[in-house]
């Protein structure tokens, strides 16, 4: 039996703003025993600019994670 989702809105965690634009952030991952700063497209509360992941966001975060691990490992 399939049940209709509501599509939820984001609350940043912050400030309650229920506002968010996107926007280019950098993100801190680790990724086979290393710390690696990763530019990825992220949601930012119009409010206090605190930055999350959105919907269909975390795909993209997990490519630019590989791909920056194979940068820097040529």
């Amino acid at each position: 039996m399939k049940t209709s989702r509501k599509q939820r809105k984001m609350v940043c965690l912050r400030c309650e703003h229920t506002e968010f634009a996107p926007a280019l952030g950098e993100v801190t991952q680790e990724f086979r025993g290393e710390t690696l700063r990763v530019r990825t497209p992220v949601m930012r509360c119009t409010h206090c600019a605190w930055e999350t992941l959105g919907p269909g966001q975390l795909d993209t975060l997990r490519v630019a994670t590989a791909d920056a691990y194979r940068v820097s490992h040529g």
